[in-house]
């Protein structure tokens, strides 16, 4: 299992090299991308390995589309929207044409809306008028403003942002307390703009580890985890579509959760993102 794999791959680390040493290297490793970065890695609840401003805040780039995933699965959890669900209803009036609306819910948490590929800051005009370049479920490429969307989408469903939505269901509740996030008219951009410290990370990370339980009490359902855990099947007649705004190596579609990377194939990301020269964390 994911969990088994982490928990085992951390455990071989210590072992091998020892604390010192793997907190050393880890810290350099860190202080040479960014100087005033952070490390902190957990093992059963404590620190083995902190380095550097771990409580500042910082923005968490596309890390924060895995926040935007868990909204989806903490959505569907409740009730109160299906992964087959169309999209088009909980956007504004006019945006379900040209194809948009056979985009469903999870054609947004896999990369497969077929919507044309925009990464980076897109403004809400944007978001609400892109154009369609495949058919939803055709293609799977990286990309950020159907992630954007998904705010649109939480806050049509809740009544409130999707930041609000995640820290009251979710972030509070295990202890972390708020996360915030960077905003496009008003919205939270779900695609790239969380902010957080190290901590609250860490301490994310521990909890979906610990599938979902937080103190005995169960946060996420099986099913929520397993959005987040294991390949989104979905995705198993979708062609990869080498996008020029964000090159990836071929079949990263085979590694995608909602929302979430996996090591399915034993080959996270490809030295695309890399030549870019960007660090690339889950999401």
């Amino acid at each position: 299992s994911m969990n088994g794999y982490v928990r085992i791959l951390l455990i071989v680390c210590l072992c091998t090299i020892g604390r010192a040493a793997l907190a050393e290297h880890a810290c350099e490793v860190s202080r040479s991308a960014d100087p005033d970065s952070a490390v902190l890695i957990l093992q059963d609840d404590r620190v083995v390995v902190q380095c550097g401003p771990v409580n500042t805040v910082r923005v968490i780039a596309s890390a924060s589309k895995s926040l935007s995933g868990l909204a989806l699965a903490l959505l569907e959890q409740q009730g109160r929207l299906r992964a087959t669900d169309f999209v088009a209803p909980y956007m504004p009036a006019g945006w379900g044409v040209e194809g948009r609306e056979r985009i469903r819910v999870h054609h947004l948490a896999t990369m497969s809306s077929g919507l044309i590929p925009q990464d980076g800051f897109s403004t809400y005009e944007q978001i609400t008028t892109q154009g369609m370049l495949f058919p939803p479920g055709a293609r799977w490429y990286y990309a950020s403003l159907p992630v954007d969307i998904i705010s649109l989408v939480v806050k049509r469903i809740t009544g409130v942002h999707l930041s609000t939505y995640l820290n009251t269901h979710l972030f509070r509740k295990i202890g972390i307390g708020n996360i915030t996030w960077g905003t496009f008219s008003g919205y939270p951009r779900g695609c790239c703009s969380a902010r957080a410290t190290a901590w609250q990370l860490a301490k994310l990370g521990t909890f979906l580890l610990d599938d979902g339980v937080y103190n005995g009490h169960r946060l996420l359902s099986s099913t929520a985890m397993r959005r987040i855990s294991k390949y989104a099947l979905t995705l198993s007649d979708d062609v990869f579509f080498s996008n020029p705004i964000m090159p990836l190596h071929r079949f990263q579609e085979k590694n995608y959760a909602w929302l979430w990377w996996l090591n399915r194939t034993g080959h996270i990301l490809g030295n695309g993102l890399f030549n870019l020269g960007q660090f690339v964390g889950n999401g």
